[in-house]
């Protein structure tokens, strides 16, 4: 279900209509990538194997914490089949990797932190004999105590894990004076959630190949940002950047479990050392076990409101266990603190927030990034304020949703907050006013409950990250248009967001463009698939270096015809007279003519806005922490068997403002593939730690949610235009996400009556709250 925005509408309106002939923007058209993929032409990762190409396996810990006192590989190259065991001493550059802090050794040498460390990486002429001589590696260590908790973490005389100790990092943040504020509320609300370890469980497990090209390292493997992978594998391998090649193939999701470097540096040492081409792939145990995981936190809230319903002041404090490595950890800290209070307008905010280093798999950037986790408290908390105040939930939060003009808890000025055209919107979809409680008389234990969420997220780096993206058009030698970015197509519908952006400035069919994208060799840099920020970043610089081709290609045919620019107009892969369209110039006589003159038909264009500005640390405010905010609301309904703990969703509302819907499709599926992941976070999903190890490393005990779970979801988006956004788009990538889990929570409250303080909510963990009512 769509509510979609006509070409021409004001800033700020929405609109019911769908035109009756949709242009390029807006256009319900197939993907770029989606023959291929449906015919099996499509060659992942795993399917780059050829006969003859070695196979590398990866030797990793045998003890969660534990220094190496060393490494005896003779008996594994005494394997015939078995040719090279590398460990960290073979590696000629750094050994270190890390998207932010580059705290982690690519082959641990001296100490390992967690159990998917790499000890080695053993290189044979096939699969199988480099299983075989992996398990032949023999490996002595020195055990050390392990962390495994935060509470672990946090003890005086626990376990140093690095040696600066325990604490990863902390993010603060003070808007007022909530300590103050919080002694003159007329009631307050506490609240304690833990929320847990999730997988990314993308499909396309990890694999890839490398091989020589001269003095180049070619390296194809599935990331999310090639350029910085390019500079990791050349710091790690001591290699003059420009002679690093990343190509990024077809991706079957990410997520962010790919943000982190994997299995590249792998790739290049085993090809640098061997001369040849060499491939590796994952099992999904491997996968599991060696990725990051979705930070599990710990969230005390204490909210304070008037007796009129008005919130005053929240005081938040954060716990994030960080795992191993720092990963991403500090830029997930900034996004949760800075999210603690929401889309709602809280005058007084008081935040601490603790990153806290653990013997268990590194925590890092995942779909929603620190702010599902929060979504979850804050609107938990509000659901408990209502139920004191006794007042509607949906009144309580209509009441204290910003409005544009308005702040959020970075001090930040939101000037287009469309939190509550959101939230009525599902509010109305799901009947909340007329909700009905009725269920099969034949089955009492059923219980129906009706959930509703507010949410709102940063887009972008945010806090003074460096924060940009670039782009190359060009019509190329057979008369088509060429565009050029080295952004990652991980399956979100990159390829047609180019493209449809591209044809819609220079009158063009996008399927008619091609899109080349994430190759470190032809595509300028465009940053991370990640933080919602690709259609914003990358579609802005499209749309830049579209018009400045578009104004080169006028230039020409205007000498050709002769006519002066603005009078043409581009249609059909031609340019023609407004006036007389029957005077025109094909693509082809343009390029003709601008060869001989010499012109190159090329544009490029570097998107970067200067107005982020970084965090002051005094007070952890910021004038502006994200580019832009994204506001949506989900509304559930579901029964909960009273008897056995099990939750039936029936169906899910999900309203997302996209400021723009450049492909309804897409969108659509961005929603629901959303809502599926939130169900999953709310519900069954959770990887279980024990001592350092993952006890269910596969998807037969780590429970996904399938067909038979997912319900009806109806995804509606609403087109408030940002000025800022490609044709005033700016994202929906991880909001879907976001409101999920807090709507089902919600829902499940209303009909037993009692929250569940703690993700996800299993049955057992239902029954067991039912229990203690």
């Amino acid at each position: 279900m769509t509510i979609e925005t006509p070409i021409g509408l004001n800033p700020g309106e929405t609109h019911v209509a769908v035109p009756a002939k949709p242009p390029a923007m807006g256009a319900r058209l197939g993907r770029h990538d989606a023959v291929p993929k449906v015919t099996g032409e499509t060659r992942y990762g795993g399917d780059f194997y050829v006969p003859g190409m070695l196979h590398a396996q990866i030797v990793r810990a045998h003890h969660p914490h534990a220094e190496i006192i060393s490494i005896d590989k003779s008996e594994a190259l005494k394997l015939p089949g078995v040719i090279e065991v590398l460990t960290g001493h073979d590696m000629p550059g750094t050994n270190m990797q890390g998207l932010i802090r580059r705290d982690q050794e690519c082959i641990a040498v001296k100490k390992v932190r967690y159990l998917g460390d790499a000890v080695a990486v053993v290189v044979a002429t096939d699969r199988r004999t480099a299983e075989i001589a992996r398990d032949l590696v023999k490996v002595e260590y020195k055990v050390l105590p392990g962390v495994f908790t935060i509470d672990q973490a946090l003890a005086p005389d626990a376990p140093q894990i690095h040696e600066h100790g325990n604490r990863m990092g902390g993010q603060k943040i003070r808007k007022g004076d909530a300590i103050e504020a919080l002694k003159t509320c007329d009631v307050i609300v506490e609240h304690t959630l833990d929320t847990q370890s999730v997988d990314h469980a993308f499909l396309d497990i990890e694999a890839g190949m490398a091989q020589m090209d001269g003095e180049t390292l070619v390296i194809q493997a599935a990331g999310q940002w090639v350029h910085e992978e390019a500079r990791l594998v050349a710091l790690a391998l001591a290699m003059p950047l420009e002679h690093v090649r990343i190509i990024q193939p077809p991706t079957g999701g990410a997520f962010g479990g790919r943000e982190d470097i994997g299995i590249q540096i792998f790739l290049g040492l085993a090809t640098l050392k061997t001369g040849k081409p060499v491939h590796i792939q994952y099992t999904r145990a491997e996968s599991m076990i060696a990725r990051h995981k979705r930070h599990p936190l710990r969230i005390h809230y204490k909210l304070g409101a008037m007796k009129d319903g008005t919130l005053v002041a929240a005081q938040v404090e954060i716990f994030a266990d960080e795992g191993a490595y720092a990963s991403t950890g500090i830029a997930v800290l900034r996004k949760a603190a800075s999210h603690t209070t929401g889309p709602y307008r809280v005058p007084n905010v008081h935040v601490d927030a603790h990153g806290l280093y653990t013997n268990q798999n590194p925590t890092g950037a995942m779909r929603g990034f620190g702010a599902c986790q929060l979504a979850i408290c804050y609107e938990q908390t509000m659901d408990k304020l209502a139920e004191k105040l006794g007042v509607d939930r949906v009144a309580l939060r209509r009441q204290n949703l910003i409005t544009s003009g308005e702040t959020v808890a970075t001090t930040q000025v939101i000037p287009v907050a469309s939190a509550l055209a959101c939230l009525d919107e599902a509010a109305r979809r799901i009947g909340w006013d007329k909700r009905d409680y009725t269920v099969d008389p034949k089955k009492p234990w059923l219980k129906r409950g009706y959930g509703i969420s507010s949410f709102c997220f940063g887009l972008g780096y945010g806090d003074g990250f460096p924060d940009a993206s670039r782009a190359r058009v060009r019509l190329g030698d057979l008369g088509v248009i060429e565009l050029y970015s080295g952004a990652c197509e991980v399956g979100q519908g990159l390829s047609n967001m180019c493209a449809q952006i591209a044809g819609e400035e220079l009158g063009l069919d996008p399927m008619g463009i091609q899109v080349f994208l994430a190759d470190t060799a032809t595509t300028p840099e465009a940053g991370s698939s990640s933080a919602t920020r690709q259609t914003f970043f990358t579609g802005n610089a499209v749309r830049l270096a579209a018009t400045e081709l578009k104004k080169i290609l006028m230039d020409v045919a205007g000498t050709l015809l002769p006519v002066h620019p603005e009078d043409l107009a581009v249609v059909d892969g031609a340019v023609i007279d407004k006036e007389d369209p029957s005077r025109r110039v094909t693509f082809h006589q343009i390029l003709a003519e601008a060869r001989r003159r010499g012109i190159a038909l090329e544009a490029k264009s570097h998107f970067q806005p200067n107005t982020v500005t970084p965090t002051d640390h005094d007070t952890g405010l910021s004038p502006r922490a994200f580019i832009t905010y994204l506001f949506g609301a989900h509304a559930c309904e579901l029964t909960v068997d009273t008897e056995t703990g099990q939750v039936h969703v029936e169906r899910i509302v999900a309203v997302h403002d996209v400021g723009r819907a450049i492909n309804p499709l897409l969108v659509e599926g961005q929603i629901e593939g959303g809502v599926a992941q939130g169900l999953g976070m709310a519900l069954m999903e959770e990887v279980i730690m024990r001592d350092g190890k993952i006890m269910n490393p596969g998807f037969t005990d780590y429970i996904l949610p399938t067909t038979v779970d997912v319900p009806p979801i109806e995804a509606v988006y609403l087109e408030h235009y940002d000025p800022e956004g490609p044709f005033g788009a700016h994202g929906v990538g991880e909001p879907p996400l976001i409101g999920t889990p807090p709507a089902i929570l919600g829902a499940i409250h209303d009909a037993i009556g009692v929250q569940i303080p703690q993700t996800p909510a299993t049955p057992e963990r239902v029954w067991k709250a039912l229990q203690g009512r």
